[in-house]
């Protein structure tokens, strides 16, 4: 954990991150990109759920996990409460822990692939979307039928694959953990986590 101290800040701003290997167009990428949504893309996500909904600690948390062709990435950030600053990164260790060990349940794996398939359909809206696809095959050398088929490769998703990508890119023991905050009131409770 490294704290960047703010001694004015009210508030901790936590980002969570670690490198992952995690390749544009690879079987992974869009099985991943489901499991990064239900852990962490929506107001439905885990994470959401757990620090806005029943804990109350922030007004919003998110994460997920980025592919790149050189290095892709893990993430998760929210701004809490300086108080429970200790508390929240305990929640999102054990937010990690349980999309890796409990399989998330058809409703909530489809639930977010329905939410994925709007935004999807809505990005076909903006014509620099569709410049941006055209490069991004060129680019990462994609089939060329890759994004007319995205959909139907999101569809086929199963809460079994959200937990073997879980299992996958969601790292438990190689994560860079930087909060921004005022280190006088903060940094004794997080000496349990490093």
């Amino acid at each position: 954990i490294a704290i960047v101290d703010r001694p004015s800040s009210g508030q901790s701003v936590i980002g969570i991150n670690s490198p992952i290997q995690l390749k544009p167009g690879s079987p992974n990428a869009i099985p991943a990109s489901v499991m990064g949504s239900v852990l962490g893309g929506g107001f439905s996500s885990r994470l959401m759920q757990n620090l806005r909904e029943k804990y109350g600690f922030t007004y919003g948390a998110g994460g997920g996990v980025s592919a790149d062709r050189l290095v892709g990435s893990f993430r998760a950030s929210a701004s809490v409460r300086n108080e429970k600053t200790d508390s929240a990164v305990g929640q999102f260790l054990h937010e990690f822990n349980r999309i890796r060990n409990e399989r998330a349940s058809d409703t909530e794996v489809t639930s977010l692939k329905n939410y994925m398939s709007g935004g999807f359909a809505r990005s076909l809206e903006n014509p620099g979307t569709i410049a941006g696809f055209a490069l991004n095959v060129a680019r990462y050398k994609l089939p060329k039928d890759y994004y007319r088929n995205y959909l139907t490769q999101l569809n086929a998703v199963t809460a079994a694959d959200v937990q073997a990508m879980a299992n996958a890119y969601v790292p438990v023991n190689n994560l860079i953990i930087t909060i921004v905050g005022n280190a006088k009131e903060i940094a004794k409770g997080l000496d349990a986590y490093g």
